[in-house]
């Protein structure tokens, strides 16, 4: 005989003093969980929005490649931030027996199912999207430096799938909680509507508490497909970056020694864009010399130009 048949079952009050024990520890019933959100996601709307202006009115707009990526990301960023700005003002005004499990939430509740699972829909597709995003960013740059490819070779061949790929996969990601009515507040886990079982409790108790709305199976089955996801995706934006820093330091080397051994004439440049095909290639331009002379005085400007960029990436997508 198995040890959950033998598990003794708890009684309804025993359940329901566990759930208002669990609510109290909530930091999601506090007026700072009110506030931090709409402060934050203001700002981070605001930032986004001077992203997508600086880009629009910048020469080259959204001709660039890059400029297309990080436009997206910047969409993606505003609907993530607005939704979670908004906090519980779409939750439904009325939850069945939050009385009875404990449940209140600081902030005002004036919406109703539809609005909540549109906010936990955003919310899931936008924040999937920012990191898929970021990888393409990376993939973008993986073409550009490392396989020397051209803006218009990317343009045609790479681009499309930078993104189809995002989108398709993060709205297959969001719409798998919608037939199983997961899309509900919570309590523990978020200060919106999220993709949680109503009480959160049951996903955490399936023995004891039964769910309302959402089914906690299908809950863990999404949460095992997102982990190995984020695993993948944080392993192939490692592993690029990982090879474009590597073909900056070797092309940053090799720049050193052929200014080296040309120094004060104007052979440099010409063997430069001969052995690394500048031409095709704005981004493995990394020195180029108008004048006669080259001063090989950016020996490490170059690496430290491309890890800075992946930081701001990196910040970006937090």
């Amino acid at each position: 005989m198995s040890l959950r048949s033998t598990a003794p079952s708890l009684s309804p009050t025993i359940q329901i003093d566990l759930l208002k024990d669990l609510s109290n520890f909530s930091p999601w019933n506090t007026p700072y969980a009110v506030w931090a959100p709409r402060c934050s996601g203001s700002l981070s709307t605001v930032s986004s929005l001077i992203i997508m202006y600086i880009i629009l009115r910048s020469k080259t707009g959204l001709s660039s490649i890059y400029h297309r990526i990080m436009f997206c990301m910047s969409i993606a960023d505003i609907i993530v931030s607005v939704c979670m700005a908004l906090g519980s003002l779409p939750m439904p005004s009325y939850m069945p027996k939050e009385e009875e499990f404990g449940y209140h939430w600081a902030g005002a509740r004036l919406g109703n199912t539809g609005t909540c699972t549109a906010q936990g829909f955003l919310v899931s597709f936008a924040t999937s999207c920012m990191p898929t995003y970021n990888l393409m960013l990376c993939v973008y740059y993986f073409c550009a430096i490392y396989l020397n490819m051209s803006e218009n070779r990317i343009r045609k061949r790479v681009e499309p799938f930078l993104h189809v790929f995002p989108v398709t996969i993060c709205l297959a990601l969001a719409l798998i909680p919608l037939p199983f009515d997961l899309y509900n507040p919570s309590m523990i886990a978020y200060a919106w509507c999220g993709a949680v079982p109503y009480p959160y409790e049951c996903y955490l108790y399936p023995d004891e508490i039964e769910c309302i709305r959402g089914d906690p199976k299908v809950m863990k089955m999404a949460y095992r497909t997102i982990s190995t996801c984020s695993a993948v995706l944080i392993s192939l934006i490692i592993i690029l970056l990982s090879l474009v820093i590597k073909n900056i330091i070797e092309t940053d080397r090799m720049l050193k020694q052929l200014s080296n051994q040309f120094q004060g004439t104007n052979l440099v440049v010409t063997r430069l864009q001969q052995v690394l095909n500048f031409q095709r290639s704005s981004k493995a331009a990394i020195v180029q010399a108008p004048s006669s002379s080259l001063h090989y005085h950016r020996s490490f400007e170059c690496p430290s130009n491309i890890f800075a960029i992946f930081w701001c990436s990196y910040c970006f997508w937090q």
